[in-house]
């Protein structure tokens, strides 16, 4: 995992956003200080908002504006929703510790 230390879906989701705001961090720079009139500009953030950008292409420009921000958010969102769907962190028992789920009543620990 690249964020151990994120719990649930987090550990997921927070790479992914982090990804999408550079991405949207070097568009803002683009935009800025260096001007263009390239139409692929902005193809990192479709890729990034893929396959529901792939959907709003029959639907114009319109559709474009609607399906990229919410295909990143649904794609953070699946994300999330995967990581909390996930295994749990594993039990770790080192010497001298006793799982207290097979530990007898009786037996301290």
């Amino acid at each position: 995992m690249p964020f151990p230390y994120l719990r649930g879906g987090w550990r997921f989701a927070a790479p992914y956003l982090t990804v999408v705001a550079l991405v949207l961090l070097y568009l803002g720079y683009r935009f800025t200080y260096a001007p263009t009139n390239s139409e692929l500009l902005a193809v990192y953030v479709v890729i990034l908002a893929l396959p529901w950008s792939l959907l709003a292409v029959p639907a114009g420009s319109i559709g474009l504006v609607i399906a990229i921000p919410g295909g990143l958010a649904l794609n953070a969102w699946l994300l999330f929703r995967l990581g909390l769907g996930g295994p749990s962190q594993p039990k770790t028992h080192g010497p001298g510790s006793a799982d207290p789920d097979t530990t007898p009543l009786n037996q301290s620990v």
